[in-house]
């Protein structure tokens, strides 16, 4: 695996993850939260839009653009 390659892994991973965690944060948690009593989030410990919005970019370029644009170039 190439250099190019497992940066595009990593990057993968942390859009993957950064998803996952404001799926945890907006939906999943405040149901816990509600049920076991846990504190709200502070403000900083919340990632912000701005980086939700480059996760999503990432993952649509990743797995929409890429597979569309490598099949139509005969890769």
């Amino acid at each position: 695996m190439g250099v190019f390659e497992y940066s595009i892994l990593w990057i993968n991973l942390l859009a993957i993850a950064a998803t996952c965690d404001s799926i945890w944060v907006s939906h999943i948690r405040p149901i816990l939260a509600r049920k076991y009593g846990w504190p709200d989030l502070d403000p900083d410990e919340l990632i912000p839009a701005q980086a939700w919005i480059g996760a999503l970019a990432v993952i649509a370029i990743l797995f929409i653009a890429v597979p569309v644009i490598g099949n139509a170039a005969g890769f």
